[in-house]
């Protein structure tokens, strides 16, 4: 029982540097956010840039990421949502999501939730190159790249712009069930290209 006890001590300072570099992190964004119009001015100091944050966590910078990411789920979608908001349109959590991927560029839901925001709010030319740099980051992974034909086909209502992309995501994707779906939109999207055309 003792050993137990001294164990759960021994990674209680571990835990308060995680929430302390989470907590800086977060601070770091007001004048961010401020500058950028997601936050009110509260007066306050100026914080340290993101960036400089970003190096000073070194090692501990993907568990502040992931720690950041439960904030942004807790706080900035859950809680937004029971208080009647439409979360889709949070602006106020887009400095956190930019915080997430400088710490931890290749945590692919954070680009997601991002340029999906971003849309929403009518900023698509940001959301195309915040997805663009989510590739460039994760080109392996077929997830963004089908965000970006979704991106064209749903608000550009491009099936033409949108097909590369689907075609390029379904090259990238491994798993049946994806590589099904993705059969799936390239099928869809190249009907619609030839629809289009047939139409003129």
């Amino acid at each position: 029982m003792n050993a137990l006890r001294k164990h759960h001590l021994g990674l209680a300072p571990i835990c308060l540097c995680f929430f302390l570099l989470a907590n800086v992190a977060q601070q770091s964004l007001t004048s961010t956010g401020v500058r950028e119009g997601y936050l009110a001015d509260s007066g306050t100091a100026n914080a340290p840039s993101m960036v400089a944050v970003a190096h000073a966590a070194g090692e501990f910078r993907i568990a502040a990421a992931n720690i950041l990411w439960l904030n942004v789920v807790d706080h900035y979608h859950h809680q937004y949502i029971a208080q009647g908001g439409d979360w889709s349109r949070n602006k106020s959590v887009l400095p956190l999501i930019n915080m997430i991927v400088i710490l931890d560029p290749h945590f692919v839901q954070a680009y997601d939730v991002g340029s999906l925001e971003l849309c929403q709010l009518d900023r698509v030319a940001d959301a195309k190159a915040f997805l663009a740099q989510g590739v460039t980051d994760n080109p392996s992974d077929w997830s963004l790249v089908y965000d970006q034909a979704m991106m064209y086909a749903w608000y550009e209502d491009s099936a033409a712009k949108a097909l590369p992309y689907a075609e390029k995501a379904d090259s990238l994707a491994t798993d049946p069930f994806d590589k099904h779906r993705l059969n799936m939109l390239v099928r869809t999207l190249t009907m619609d290209t030839k629809d289009h055309i047939g139409t003129r």
